[in-house]
């Protein structure tokens, strides 16, 4: 009984969740400076459906377009005159990548034109007078873009016939509009009100089993899956799974918290590879896979403070990709920070988890083999049922 007993404590020891491995970034930092020498306010930036440009906007109408290949290089900018005071929210590209669409404060929603860089008023966006304009996304068939505002109204927008608000709009203030690359229905994240979908028709549907929690941003990274993640505060993390054929019917998964870092969520930006990758504050990220829904360590909040302390106290707006692991972030200071993969620390990271992996998987059977062999009750019933079944 003594050997056994000992069997079922080494059971219980080396069954525990494996925590004592050390969470450590996977890419080096260069911070390239700002791109003015003042605080810019940046509030949001997309990259071009070519990967080739970059648009910014901020307080003070300020709007901007730089490289996404070369960010570091100012000989690449192009100054954007939006002749406007009021601070601007986000923008969103037209899938076709010939335009976007800037939307802010005081109801401001200007058109940008690739072919002369030009900022003009949409037609009509008078009826957003007065509203805070929040989000907005273009839905991937290009027809409709949605915009959402701070007191939780919802528009479609056509070129042709302008704004239409649509029905079952809450109170909330809506965080992000994320639509899905394939299959043209989108998604809203609230403060308050849960997380919204809707679909091909303009109908909007509340998800159920949303309403706890505060939904911060959407993302829809992988074009070949009818999932998207939504990220709250807490750093948590809910998978919507797409009903594409009844969005209405669409579920949710149970909300997830991410572990062994600290901060919280404050964005996310769509990565190459269908991966998504999230902002932090303190400044960090997080990239989340979405076919595996599993996250993993990019930039540990906690190395910087050692290793990076310009960076350190930054805010993220944006990052993007040029290939996996290297890219540029974007602080709302307007700094351009490059990243690259540290490639003896990923191999290393890399090989524990496979050491982790086959840990989880063998320990269990050879402590129930040891827990067996030091059992003369369970050897005797083993004995019995042989007996029986032959």
């Amino acid at each position: 009984m003594a050997n056994l007993r000992t069997a079922f404590v080494l059971l219980a020891i080396l069954l525990l969740p494996i925590a004592s491995a050390e969470i450590v970034s996977t890419v080096d930092l260069t911070n390239h400076g700002g791109i003015e020498d003042i605080d810019l306010g940046i509030n949001a930036a997309k990259i071009s459906p070519s990967g080739t440009t970059v648009i910014l906007v901020g307080a003070e109408g300020y709007a901007h377009i730089i490289s996404a290949e070369n960010a570091e290089r100012r000989e690449n900018d192009i100054e954007l005159n939006s002749g406007r005071n009021a601070d601007f929210n986000d923008v969103a590209w037209h899938p076709q990548g010939q335009t976007a669409l800037l939307v802010g404060d005081q109801g401001m929603v200007l058109r940008y034109a690739v072919s002369d860089h030009s900022l003009t008023n949409v037609n009509g966006s008078v009826a957003l007078i007065g509203e805070n304009v929040s989000s907005i996304d273009w839905r991937s068939g290009g027809d409709f873009a949605y915009v959402a505002s701070d007191n939780g109204r919802i528009w479609r927008f056509q070129e042709g016939s302008g704004f239409t608000e649509i029905e079952n709009s809450q109170s909330s203030s809506i965080t992000d509009v994320e639509c899905h690359p394939s299959n043209n229905i989108c998604l809203v994240s609230s403060l308050d009100d849960g997380i919204g979908i809707i679909d091909r028709d303009h109908t909007l549907t509340w998800l159920g089993g949303t309403t706890i929690g505060t939904w911060i941003a959407i993302d829809c990274a992988d074009p070949t899956l009818n999932e998207c993640v939504a990220l709250g505060s807490g750093l948590s993390s809910k998978v919507i799974e797409i009903n594409a054929a009844n969005a209405g019917a669409s579920t949710t998964r149970i909300t997830q918290q991410f572990g062994a870092t600290t901060g919280d969520i404050t964005g996310v930006s769509t990565a190459v590879d269908g991966t998504s990758i999230i902002h932090l504050a303190p400044f960090g990220t997080i990239r989340h896979v979405m076919d595996e829904d599993e996250a993993y360590g990019m930039i540990v909040t906690e190395e910087l403070t050692d290793t990076n302390a310009d960076i350190a106290g930054k805010t993220i707006v944006a990052a993007w990709e040029t290939e996996y692991q290297t890219g540029y972030i974007l602080t709302s200071f307007g700094e351009i920070i490059e990243f690259e993969t540290k490639e003896e620390e990923v191999e290393s990271s890399l090989l524990l988890v496979l050491l982790m992996g086959a840990i989880i998987i063998a320990v269990p059977g050879s402590i129930i083999g040891l827990i067996f062999m030091n059992s003369t009750y369970l050897q005797k019933k083993y004995k019995e049922w042989r007996m029986k079944s032959n």
